[in-house]
């Protein structure tokens, strides 16, 4: 009990609400200084690389971050629960698209990209009303970066191309089936970031080991004395364990995603337009950038 009331008395006596709009002022400034990092243009090809890895990597720790907090590695699929648009909604897009380029006087092709083209803006608008409406606590810009990077990713075109092509083909189009499709194949993307999996080969069945040396004697054949184990003898001190890793159901795939996510960011990104320097908007987001990367906040927690 006073143990109890010490700690009780200690967590009375914290000023929570100082703690929460610190943790908001940091998460403030860590979406606006993203949003200025992507708006200014890099020196060279060296910074915009360093400003993209940045980028990836302030997205996993964020994610990181709150499963530590929540103590569950759920969150991962939380966030890209956030990030897929109800079928339903879906499906209501696909079928206003095609009902505006239905009449007009283009090829098939060209009718399903403007479909598409539209159904992706949608889609990365929905899925961040989503994830702001959702009980993750991550930076709103970062996760608008990731979904533009997947959504606006010259590989995912083919994909979805592809795969709904045919079904616009037909006499009749089902909005229905054609939002299934795009629904499954975009959520692929968000998870595998266009990696494929490499094919599984079932592991040999495990050999169970059994003892070598029956009835209670050594590998050199003499008996085994257990009256000599010293009972009073102190363990050895344990290693300090400096990280805790969360396991959980889905961990392998968040493993794959955390690693591969700055690489799929730096072979997205592609070239970017130059700048000229002396530009005056060029200057003006320069210094803002560094003026709010000088600020400091109070930490979250």
């Amino acid at each position: 009990m006073p143990l109890l009331a010490a700690a009780l008395k200690d967590k009375l006596g914290e000023d929570v609400k100082v703690r929460e709009l610190a943790a908001e002022a940091h998460h403030i400034r860590e979406d606006l200084v993203a949003v200025l990092r992507a708006l200014t243009p890099s020196k060279d090809e060296a910074e915009e690389r360093a400003r993209v890895r940045e980028s990836a990597e302030a997205l996993i720790s964020a994610i990181r971050r709150e499963m530590t907090r929540r103590c569950s590695g759920a969150v991962f699929g939380e966030f890209l629960h956030s990030l897929v648009v109800p079928e339903d909604a879906l499906e209501g897009e696909v079928r206003k698209a095609w009902e505006q380029v239905a009449p007009m006087s283009i090829k098939t092709s060209d009718k399903v990209k403007k479909v598409l083209a539209h159904v992706l803006r949608w889609w990365t608008l929905e899925a961040s009303a989503r994830t702001r409406r959702s009980a993750l606590d991550l930076p709103q810009g970062l996760v608008d970066t990731f979904m533009r990077e997947v959504c606006g990713s010259k590989k995912l075109l083919p994909i979805i191309g592809n795969a709904v092509y045919p079904y616009f083909s037909r006499s009749t189009v089902d909005p229905s089936l054609v939002a299934s499709i795009l629904e499954v194949k975009i959520a692929d993307a968000l998870l595998d970031l266009f990696a494929a999996d490499a094919p599984r080969t079932p592991p040999p069945p495990v050999r169970l080991s059994y003892s070598e040396a029956p009835d209670g004697h050594a590998e050199d054949g003499t008996p085994i004395d257990w009256g000599t184990v010293d009972l009073s003898e102190e363990a050895a001190d344990s290693p300090k364990v400096e990280d805790v890793e969360i396991v959980f159901a889905g961990s392998a795939r968040w493993k794959r995603w955390s690693l591969s996510l700055a690489d799929f960011y730096l072979e997205n990104k592609g070239a970017r337009v130059n700048v000229p320097e002396d530009d005056p908007r060029v200057k003006k987001l320069i210094g803002v950038l560094s003026e709010v990367e000088k600020i400091h906040v109070g930490q979250p927690g």
